[in-house]
């Protein structure tokens, strides 16, 4: 990503970062996803509020995106992608009806070949599901009786057929099909089931015919898998589908912030791990699904989880909020003195979301912290910039280092002056040319602190605990680079994480940008993710936290390859290798007082052929990103109607 350059008094746009379920329900049954005349795309961002009305995406930024991304189509000769855009804009149930059947429709020689896949196989492995009951789906017992022989009857015509479902004791409802069974009274949720995976289902959870059988072959093709995950649809009252909901591969913290809502349905666990997790936090007689899979992710590791990003389950509504006491158990278990508590927030529109926060703890002997800050002549950015940090800044063990890149404006020298007299500040004075990842190095170097926190010069926080939330997330063992909510002065994102190829059109130059960029502050994004600290791939280094062991471990910042752009993605991309996570938390914000470009474009091109060189591969395949949302346009947008064949999973 291009960093500010403080030599150039004009430093001009944004940086490139990122039921009454009658015959017409009926009808859906077993049917491809999506497939209803009546579906639609409705773009959304609620995790426990209704769905939202259809939007009007030709305006704000939604339409701005658009315009961009069908211009640069059209100057490339793409017509058939802008054909493809405008009608997802202007007809957008017939694009998700037409995207879904293409994409994730069980197509007849897809069917054929799964068929002979599982002959195959030396055994067809038998899947037990488990319904829950009618007390906790939150449904009258004649309705719930109701939905789950829909979802029995989307089971049936399955083409994968070796499968048990395993009703409460108490049930009522009589089913001729064998494979669906009532427990044992007072027994256990998994005493009786005897397949080589167990599932759990809601009642009125639909699967199309190829479902099961996906998840078998991507469970047989990846025998260390614990834990498969897929992609599910949201539907109205009626059966409706309203819209995917595409999910990220495995992330623990994202687990942790939803509650549960991800990774949704349909989650698929080995039975032995599952028996494993049900002995821990399980009250008696009871099932609690978020502790449940809060246990059995943590006995597998992050991974032996695999995601399947097809849709193959429909369902009414979003799972319910995982309860607040089950993950403070199970952080008292297994991370003693992190504490969740809840989250809300109220989008432009008045909708009130709900996620979970974890406070990780800081040790008894705070580590200290150097904040590194390049700057030049620009006193108006830096001074409210020092002033918030220094006299608002709640963690008491941090120093700020200032590199003074040769400034020669006489307030700015005389304010610099001035800081060098202040406690816990330092002026070091750096000469050449602008080299930011040299600039930063060298700053390293010269710092005391066992975190390091590179910081542009006009990043002012705006609460005061932001500095204690990077550095205690900063200092997990397996996290490498932390970043925070960036705003702009107008309210809007700047940074809300990097994802690898977003904004990367035909003929585009940027090769990473920044999630929810020129969205609202409150944008709350599917699944709660915008409220909820979660990994992604690459953080700016506009405000990035690191702790020094994991800097030097990766030799920090590449300097001779990308001195002004890109050095952040790269980092982070290093210490991915290394197997350290990179993660953005919205619980630490600031807001950049000027927007970031660079005016050495000959060299950030030369930056950006060097980034595509070294990390080409991995542009496009951000396992933050769900392969099927766009990564031109509009990110709330799918992507152009692909092809997905087979059981593939990341």
């Amino acid at each position: 990503m291009d960093q500010k350059n403080p030599d150039h008094p004009d430093a001009g746009s944004a940086q490139d970062a990122t039921a009454t379920h009658g015959q017409a329900a009926s009808d859906l049954e077993g049917a491809p996803l999506g497939a209803h005349p009546g579906s639609q795309h409705v773009p959304g961002t609620a995790i426990d509020a209704a769905p939202p009305p259809p939007t009007r995406p030709l305006r704000g930024p939604t339409g701005m995106a658009l315009a961009r991304a069908v211009s640069r189509m059209v100057a490339h000769g793409q017509f058939g992608d802008v054909a493809s855009r405008l009608w997802q804009s202007l007809a957008p149930r017939s694009f998700y009806r037409a995207w879904t059947l293409r994409r994730d429709g069980p197509r007849r020689t897809e069917a054929g070949e799964i068929s002979v896949a599982l002959a195959r196989l030396p055994a067809p492995p038998r899947i037990s599901l488990i319904m829950t009951g009618a007390e906790a789906s939150g449904l009258k017992p004649a309705a719930w009786a109701t939905a789950v022989r829909r979802t029995v009857d989307s089971l049936t015509r399955q083409i994968h057929d070796t499968w048990e479902l395993w009703l409460p004791a108490d049930t009522t409802v009589d089913f001729r099909d064998p494979r669906v069974k009532r427990r044992g009274a007072g027994l256990p949720a998994l005493s009786q089931v005897e397949g080589d995976t167990v599932a759990l289902l809601a009642p009125g959870d639909l699967l199309p015919r190829h479902a099961l059988a996906l998840c078998v072959l991507a469970m047989a093709q990846n025998p260390d898998t614990q834990i498969l995950y897929t992609d599910e649809e949201w539907t109205d009252r009626l059966g409706h589908p309203l819209r995917p909901v595409l999910k990220p591969a495995f992330d623990p913290d994202l687990l942790y912030g939803s509650s549960g809502v991800y990774p949704g349905q349909l989650l698929l666990m080995r039975t032995a791990l599952a028996r494993r997790a049900m002995a821990v936090g399980q009250q008696a007689g009871q099932l609690d699904r978020y502790r449940l899979l809060l246990e059995a992710a943590h006995l597998a590791g992050r991974g032996h989880i695999r995601h399947m990003p097809r849709v193959l389950l429909r369902r009414r509504r979003p799972l319910p909020l995982g309860s607040l006491s089950a993950l403070q158990s199970f952080l008292a278990t297994y991370h003693p003195g992190a504490v969740a508590e809840p989250v809300t927030e109220k989008d432009a529109k008045g909708e009130v979301h709900t996620a979970r926060r974890v406070i990780w703890p800081l040790p008894e002997r705070l580590p200290v912290v150097s904040l590194l800050m390049p700057t030049r002549d620009r006193v108006e950015l830096l001074r409210p910039c020092v002033e918030a940090i220094l006299g608002e800044t709640r963690y008491p063990a941090f120093e700020l280092v200032v590199m003074d890149h040769e400034s020669r404006d006489p307030e700015a020298l005389a304010y610099l002056d001035g800081l060098r007299d202040r406690p816990g500040a330092r002026v070091i004075l750096h000469r050449g040319p602008f080299n930011f990842a040299d600039m930063m190095n060298r700053a390293a170097v010269a710092a005391a602190g066992e975190v390091l926190v590179f910081l542009n010069d006009d990043m002012e926080p705006q609460n005061p605990d932001w500095l204690r939330e990077l550095v205690s997330q900063a200092i997990r063992p397996d996290i490498g680079a932390v970043g925070p909510k960036v705003l702009a002065t107008n309210g809007t994102v700047m940074h809300g994480g990097i994802v690898l190829g977003l904004g990367n059109g035909p003929g585009a130059a940027r090769l990473a940008g920044s999630r929810f960029a020129g969205r609202p502050g409150d944008t709350v994004g599917d699944l709660g993710i915008g409220l909820c600290a979660h990994r992604v791939s690459a953080v700016a280094s506009a405000c990035m936290a690191i702790r020094r062991s994991c800097f030097e471990a990766v030799g920090g910042f590449d300097a001779d390859t990308f001195p002004i752009a890109f050095n952040d993605v790269d980092i982070c991309l290093r210490l991915e290798q290394a197997g350290y996570a990179t993660l953005w938390t919205p619980h630490a914000v600031l807001t950049a007082l000027e927007p970031y470009a660079s005016d050495r474009r000959e060299r950030v091109e030369q930056e950006r052929l060097a980034f595509l060189e070294r990390w080409g591969a991995a542009i496009g395949h951000d396992r933050s990103w769900n392969p099927g949302l766009s990564l031109d346009g509009p990110e709330d947008w799918l992507a152009l109607p692909g092809l997905v064949h087979g059981p593939v999973t990341r």
